[in-house]
């Protein structure tokens, strides 16, 4: 019998993130990616003054979630990428996105950025004692609101452009014969045909 083992990288420090996505684009491998939290709970005995918040490794919460922030910038970049040179189903309803929904898109994508500048700045201010807790309270409630925006714009823009394009597409799927034709006859000029235009 064979073993397959499925290997988890385990994130102890945020800098190993930046790194390891780094690594995976170079290597063109999709990582399956794990992170260690740090307990909010103190321990007791020698170690007791590096557990808990103080602990050197593991992630805080506020850290866990602009992980997660990251992963998902990176993630809709390589995404856009891929989509750009496609001509299937997929590559016609993101040319409508990029075009006809070209500002709602531009405006969702600056929100996701505004969200994690705003957390790796809050993070980077974690430790200074001079800020109250009203003051992190505030922000990261405003940050919430901020990706929640977003969130709801996403999910618009699939409802829009994908479920108009899929079922009708579904039946000509990767059928080259149909796809010409549809672009001789204008029938590409519909999006809800799912066939992509032959520059995008």
């Amino acid at each position: 019998m064979k073993i397959d083992p499925k290997i988890i990288i385990v994130i102890e420090k945020y800098s190993e993130l930046i790194k390891l996505v780094e690594l995976a684009k170079t290597l063109d491998v999709k990582p399956i990616i794990g992170l260690r939290v740090k307990m909010m709970v103190k321990g007791r005995g020698k170690w007791e003054h590096s557990s808990g918040e103080r602990a050197k490794f593991g992630l805080s919460i506020a850290e866990i979630l602009n992980a997660v922030a990251y992963l998902e910038a990176v993630g809709l970049i390589g995404h856009n990428r891929k989509l750009n040179r496609s001509e299937n189903e997929g590559g016609a309803a993101h040319y409508v996105q990029c075009t006809t929904f070209g500002k709602t898109y531009l405006f969702r994508n600056v929100m996701l950025g505004i969200n994690i500048a705003a957390a790796c700045t809050l993070l980077a201010f974690a430790n200074v004692s001079t800020v109250s807790e009203l003051f992190y309270v505030a922000a990261w409630a405003s940050l919430s609101i901020i990706n929640i925006m977003t969130a709801l714009i996403g999910r618009a823009l699939f409802y829009n452009l994908v479920i108009p394009t899929t079922m009708p597409g579904a039946f000509f799927w990767k059928n080259k014969g149909f796809e010409q034709h549809a672009r001789d006859i204008g029938l590409a000029d519909n999006p809800a045909c799912g066939v992509a235009p032959l520059a995008h």
